[in-house]
């Protein structure tokens, strides 16, 4: 149907007196007769428009089309396109309801920069476990990303075990470093803590540093195939392990 399609007879005349309302409350002119037909046209199919936003929104209550929910257990950086400046929109576009759980809040990312703040947030996860446990959340998937401290590595291990359903997937990041060394700040345990935390995931996307440091191998700067297909061999194994 066309938009402006006016379909009543008596449209002008409600038209009209629609003119003439919003006239009096502006305090212009009202406009012509033949503007009329337009003016009710248009709050006509206003009006029809949300009586089916109201009727799509009734029926979507009665049907099991609810997004799927990730939980994204990040670090938030105040400047750069990383962890959860980036991963909630993209999953929100994606259309999966993005539950972020910020684990630090820095003032850059801690790829190339010097000199960030940090702001540890392992204080506040606990109560933030429980007040979701009395919601009675569930996820489809927990995604792990930058971890601070061993703490927190032991705190995420504690939310698998509350959060993690029999449909829940396990994605974990072990953000830890890149070009064959740790990020700064990064505790020299967290490659055996973070490789714990793999041992535990359904997935798991490592860069090539942080295999290697789980791995307790070198880093190898431009591998090649034979290199790189033992690497991925190996990680297999130690999530299997």
């Amino acid at each position: 149907m066309p938009p402006f399609r006016v379909l009543v007879p008596s449209m002008p005349r409600v038209g009209a007196a629609m003119q003439q309302n919003e006239a009096e409350k502006s305090g212009k002119k009202a406009g012509s007769p033949n503007s009329a037909f337009f003016y009710a046209a248009v709050y006509g199919r206003i009006a029809v428009l949300k009586k089916e936003q109201t009727r799509t929104n009734k029926r979507n209550l009665t049907m099991s089309n609810a997004p799927k929910t990730v939980l994204a257990i990040h670090d938030l950086p105040g400047f750069g396109r990383a962890a959860l400046s980036v991963i909630v929109p993209v999953l929100s576009c994606l259309g999966v309801q993005a539950v972020a759980l910020p684990t630090a809040v820095l003032s850059t990312h801690t790829g190339g920069f010097t000199g960030m703040t940090f702001r540890d947030l392992t204080q506040d996860l606990p109560a933030i476990f429980q007040h979701w446990k009395t919601l009675d959340l569930a996820f489809d998937a927990i995604y792990t990303g930058y971890l601070g401290s061993a703490e927190q590595v032991a705190l995420v291990e504690q939310l698998f075990d509350a959060f993690r359903g029999e449909q829940t997937k396990i994605i974990v990041d072990p953000v830890m470093g890149d070009h064959g060394k740790l990020y700064p700040g990064m505790s020299e345990k967290m490659p055996q803590l973070m490789k714990r935390l793999c041992q535990r995931a359904d997935v798991i996307v490592p860069n090539q540093t942080e295999a290697a440091l789980m791995l307790g191998r070198p880093y190898l700067e431009t591998p090649d195939q034979a290199e790189v297909d033992d690497l991925m061999q190996a990680l297999r194994e130690m999530t299997q392990a």
